[in-house]
């Protein structure tokens, strides 16, 4: 695996941001748009996503980036990132970016399609919104899943992490397809609740990913993640990483009820887990799963503050996973936290499939492109 020395020596983009942007919280990458490949990293300290060309190399500043959509303001906008695979059916695929503290604490997500030629103001041109429900703090993870159902169209989960009776099992909310213009999360055709029994107080949901069709049974399957609230809400501990099969069941249900495959983590402090991406990055037929442990390191007992360290699980990954039987380890810069945002996609367009990893901490915050060749 890389050390901290050796990260910025291996990754093919290293872009870095100012103090307190948070560059790197989220990534997106690999969306394809108007014939080119765009990576999208988040700085909600910011307010902000920029878009950079797959193709880009060498080390790239915040400020000379030129491109991008910018949120309300202290709305966290870019908390979280994915690609939409065409989730309104309209034949586009989309980038869709949320904000916890939208409209207070509600909380949003947007919808974004095509590439704008310059920073441009998310409320204007988004092709949809979904709201949050008053103090919900929709936003703290989202992700198309793939087409679970068979219909045709991917459906799209928007996470709040804080939902629930007492505000601490987490909900996720699924659109099987997004409507144009503005819309609630009691819209949503589905929702999945965590499960205490497997996490107590579990922000649920924060991370997830399209597995593929693991089991061979024609529907795309999920991974989705739960970490222990810590202090002010601050994600601290993974208790597990679940893998779901399609076709997602309708109304509303407990993930303990239909998982089949689960990592567990023994970290007591950034557990490996706190986001996770899939892709068969070593390209032998069966999708891996990459975990993330950003306050791995930490200097003191009292500060959630480390390099963090990336993980990735070779497949086939069905049962229950040991947490140390990882294939690859990627440590980062010192108090950068690495592995805060991670995504999976062929960047470069050069057909191996890469991990962008972000690690927005420190004085130089930003985000690490590893090629996909080089993990295994």
């Amino acid at each position: 695996g890389a050390e901290p020395g050796e990260l910025a020596d291996v990754a093919l983009l290293a872009m870095v941001g100012d103090e307190g942007d948070e560059l790197g919280h989220g990534v997106a990458g690999g969306w394809v748009s108007e014939g080119r490949t765009w990576m999208a990293p988040t700085a909600p300290g910011a307010d902000r996503v920029p878009l950079v060309e797959g193709t880009t190399t060498g080390d790239l500043p915040l400020s000379a980036i030129g491109r991008g959509w910018l949120g309300p303001s202290d709305s966290r906008f870019g908390e979280a990132v994915s690609i939409g695979h065409d989730v309104t059916a309209d034949g586009y695929a989309e980038l869709v970016v949320t904000g916890t503290l939208d409209d207070g604490d509600a909380g949003a997500a947007w919808i974004f399609e095509g590439v704008p030629d310059a920073w441009e103001d998310a409320d204007e041109v988004a092709v949809a919104k979904l709201l949050g429900i008053d103090g919900s703090r929709l936003g703290s993870g989202v992700a198309s899943l793939g087409d679970t159902d068979g219909d045709g169209v991917d459906e799209l989960a928007v996470a709040d992490g804080l939902a629930g009776e007492d505000e601490l099992y987490g909900r996720v909310y699924v659109w099987t397809a997004v409507t144009a213009g503005v819309s609630s999360a009691d819209d949503a055709d589905s929702s999945i609740v965590g499960d205490l029994s497997f996490s107590d107080e579990s922000g649920f949901g924060t991370s997830m990913a399209p597995a593929g069709d693991v089991d061979g049974d024609g529907h795309d399957d999920v991974w989705l993640n739960a970490w222990t609230l810590h202090g002010d809400y601050v994600r601290q501990a993974l208790r597990a990483a679940w893998l779901i099969h399609g076709p997602l069941p309708e109304g509303t249900w407990g993930v303990g009820t239909v998982c089949s495959s689960w990592v567990v983590s023994s970290w007591p402090h950034g557990g490996r887990g706190y986001e996770l991406g899939s892709a068969d990055l070593d390209q032998d037929g069966h999708a891996d799963l990459a975990l993330s442990s950003p306050g791995h390191g930490l200097k003191n007992e009292g500060a959630w503050w480390g390099p963090g360290h990336a993980y990735v699980y070779w497949g086939p990954n069905e049962g229950r996973i040991t947490w140390g039987d990882y294939g690859v380890e990627v440590t980062g810069p010192d108090d950068g936290l690495l592995g805060t945002g991670l995504a999976t996609g062929d960047y470069d367009g050069d057909g191996w499939p890469d991990l962008a990893l972000g690690a927005p901490g420190g004085e130089s915050a930003g985000v690490y492109l590893l090629g996909g060749a080089f993990l295994p």
